[in-house]
């Protein structure tokens, strides 16, 4: 089967010698379109011709994985210039010249992979690979690289540089990944720690005397109140709900908790607060010591207002599950979707794919979605969908007309691999949406 452009390279070569390089590279690369001036009319082989350089990449140069340049650096950097558009997009950009004295990583070094392809092209011909990202230079990890091995989409990316320069001047950088999908990947020396379960915050301190008990939580006053000078007050963590004991009366409570990174409530939802979640779930509003230009990561999927010195990186967490009835359109399917986003403040970036049940096979409007969505869809059994766990609104008349108690709130619970739902059944006139994420802290 043969490769998308996408995933292919494209090598362009203006002269005979370049030509030559050209051959060599493609047998050691692999699949490798070949672009060759119109003035090598006498080469023979099988390629694509060009009389105008700038014209042909022009419709070509966002088609490809990235580009080889066998030609001067200054030809391809005034031709490319009006074609970049961002560092999440532009494909690689490579150039070598003819004595294969120097293999130039020009554009997309991190994301792109042009630091790499540079590299083993220098390796292919024996050339110097010129690597100018200072980063690499300097021998310390990019946040965009360490992204990318992750698989977590880059929201903003005009926070890069702030958290690249972070890492190269060895600043603390704030980082609140409660999935710990960084992995430990930034150096221990630049990142403040994610919260435990243990840390004690100014009016709020979680204790677990075992592993298999309720955590203790001392809680401040309500919403609107202020901060306990000491706080003093015992609750329980029982069914997801804080209750507070005074005069033997149980009552739901919301904790106030205030610490370096600010103030806030947290109100307790049912099945989704645990010993973590206090101290994960708190707002980012900069960091003291350095005020509003104080470097930090975010990697979640629920949009919060961050400061621009803030990296927001989305994991591909989230599994949408669909019921619609049947010729629904793939636009209505998406309005609803984005509104049910909408709604619980869950970015579409953390979007991983959409589930439903296989009499759905065949569904434009879905079909239409994922392939809109870039995202894969998954179908279920009505026998699969009943074996979910953690149902909150089955449904007999459901039941009647497809077998399964259950389509969205089922689909979205087994794509997710989980028994939690993050957004129960939402419905519209002729859809419904439900919202699982596929890790849990």
């Amino acid at each position: 089967m043969e490769k998308s452009k996408k995933d292919k390279y494209a090598i362009w070569a203006l002269t005979h010698g370049g030509f030559k390089l050209a051959r060599h590279i493609m047998k050691e690369l692999g699949t490798v379109d070949l672009y060759l001036s119109e003035r090598l009319a006498n080469v023979k082989v099988p390629c694509f011709r060009f009389e105008s350089l700038k014209a042909k990449l022009t419709g070509s140069f966002n088609q490809y994985r990235g580009h080889i340049f066998i030609m001067a650096t200054g030809i391809v950097v005034r031709i490319i210039a009006p074609l970049i558009k961002d560092k999440t997009v532009d494909p690689a950009v490579v150039v070598l010249d003819e004595r294969c004295n120097h293999c130039i990583s020009l554009l997309s070094g991190h994301l792109g992979g042009a630091n790499e392809l540079a590299r083993q092209i220098a390796q292919i011909v024996d050339a110097v690979p010129v690597i100018t990202t200072a980063t690499d230079v300097n021998d310390v990890p990019s946040i965009d690289l360490i992204a990318k091995e992750f698989d977590l989409a880059i929201e903003n990316p005009d926070a890069i540089k702030i958290v690249n320069m972070a890492l190269l001047e060895r600043k603390t950088i704030e980082v609140f990944d409660p999935y710990r999908l960084l992995k430990d990947s930034l150096p221990a020396a630049t990142a403040t720690p994610t919260p435990t379960p243990t840390q004690t915050l100014n009016a709020v301190e979680l204790r677990m005397s075992s592993p298999d008990s309720s955590p203790t939580v001392f809680l401040g006053k309500g919403p609107g109140g202020d901060p306990p000078a000491n706080a003093s007050l015992a609750g329980e963590l029982q069914g997801g709900h804080i209750r507070h004991w005074r005069a033997g009366k149980p009552r739901p409570y919301e904790p106030y908790v205030q610490n370096r990174v600010g103030a806030g409530f947290i109100p307790a939802r049912k099945g989704c607060l645990n010993s973590t979640a206090l101290t994960q779930t708190l707002p980012l509003q900069g960091g003291q010591g350095e005020g509003k230009a104080q470097p930090m990561i975010y990697v979640g999927d629920e949009i919060k207002e961050l400061p621009p010195t803030c990296l927001v990186l989305r994991p591909r967490i989230l599994v949408a599950g669909i019921g619609c009835n049947r010729n629904t359109g793939g636009k209505e399917i998406k309005d609803f979707l984005l509104d049910v986003f909408r709604r619980y403040k869950l970015s579409m970036m953390s979007l991983s794919n959409l589930a439903t049940i296989d009499i759905k096979r065949r569904e434009k409007g879905l079909i239409e979605l994922a392939a809109e969505l870039g995202i894969p869809i998954t179908f279920f059994s009505s026998d699969e969908l009943n074996e979910a766990k953690g149902l909150e609104t089955p449904s007999n008349l459901v039941e009647k007309y497809t077998g399964a108690q259950s389509v969205c709130e089922a689909a979205a619970l087994l794509g997710a691999k989980t028994s939690k739902l993050l957004a129960p059944k939402q419905a519209a006139k002729d859809v419904t949406v439900a919202v699982a994420r596929t890790v849990c802290m």
